[in-house]
């Protein structure tokens, strides 16, 4: 899209592109999809060669491409969820601001702590400790946001 980039950080849990600060919010919204965009066709490309391994009974991939199917399609569900450091929220926060609304950080923060606490509500009812914990980290980030 013509933008510059200055540099690409990639940690554990998390990538990022360093670019320009006058990205269009339209254009934030696609580039910021791309990302989950990615998993999505990984998810499909696994797919079909499991089908096509199925189809000829070649078992030798079939448990590696489930895997890859379980992880894209979770990491894809995961970035779209409207949290403010995931993918979803910096979606969710560039609409917001393409269709002029006021305050729209400030609302997207609130929507991300809301996401938060249901997220949380969740795994304390199904006992999922790693999400419980993952949850609390997003919701101190949420929280930074909606005050900002």
């Amino acid at each position: 899209m013509g933008y510059e980039v200055y540099g690409i950080d990639i940690g554990i849990l998390f990538g990022s592109a360093s670019m320009s600060s006058n990205i269009k919010p339209k254009d934030d919204i696609f580039i910021t999809f791309s990302g989950p965009l990615s998993n999505l066709i990984l998810f499909g490309i696994s797919f079909i060669i499991l089908l096509l391994t199925t189809y000829l009974k070649i078992a030798l991939l079939d448990v590696f491409l489930i895997y890859m199917m379980i992880i894209n399609i979770t990491l894809f569900i995961t970035n779209m969820l409207p949290i403010t450091s995931l993918d979803g929220g910096v979606i969710l926060e560039s609409f917001l601001e393409l269709k002029s609304i006021p305050k729209h950080k400030k609302k997207t923060g609130l929507i991300s702590m809301i996401t938060v606490i249901l997220l949380m509500v969740i795994a304390t009812y199904f006992e999922l400790y790693f999400l419980l914990l993952f949850s609390t980290l997003f919701l101190y980030y949420s929280y930074k946001k909606y005050t900002e």
